[in-house]
């Protein structure tokens, strides 16, 4: 294997609908979550959350920098979309942050994505080659 290869790709990810199992044609494509151009504003975050701590600030305020920070390194994992039949608000959104932000303020793609995005074996698929 050539280690200067040994690196996580896009990989894309369709929203399935949690009622019947099948797959919704919305399809995201997505980094891994340690791709160099996502984690750093998790560390951007974390310096927030440390720096909120540190000032002794409510324990709610610190619990909202950390859902803004799932929120938005979750949106800056997403790199483009297909949306196939589906709206948002009646309409196809353009791809942008602040419609990735509001697509992903549904619960269910949310979840979805984030375990997507964590889960490794997603974004090195064609690496196990042995060669």
């Amino acid at each position: 294997m050539d280690f200067l290869n040994f690196k996580a790709g896009v990989a894309t990810l369709e929203i399935i609908n949690p009622a019947t199992g099948q797959g919704t044609g919305l399809k995201l494509d997505m980094l891994y979550f340690r791709d160099e151009k996502v984690k750093p504003h998790y560390e951007d975050y974390a310096k927030k959350i440390q720096a909120a701590r540190s000032m002794g600030k409510d324990e709610a305020v610190i619990n909202a920098l950390e859902d803004e920070r799932g929120l938005t390194c979750l949106a800056k994992s997403v790199v483009g979309w297909e949306w196939g039949d589906n709206t948002l608000d009646g309409k196809v959104p353009d791809f942008c942050e602040a419609n990735v932000v509001e697509l992903l303020k549904n619960d269910e793609v949310f979840a979805q994505a984030e375990v997507f995005t964590i889960t490794k074996s997603n974004f090195f698929k064609g690496l196990n080659t042995g060669s």
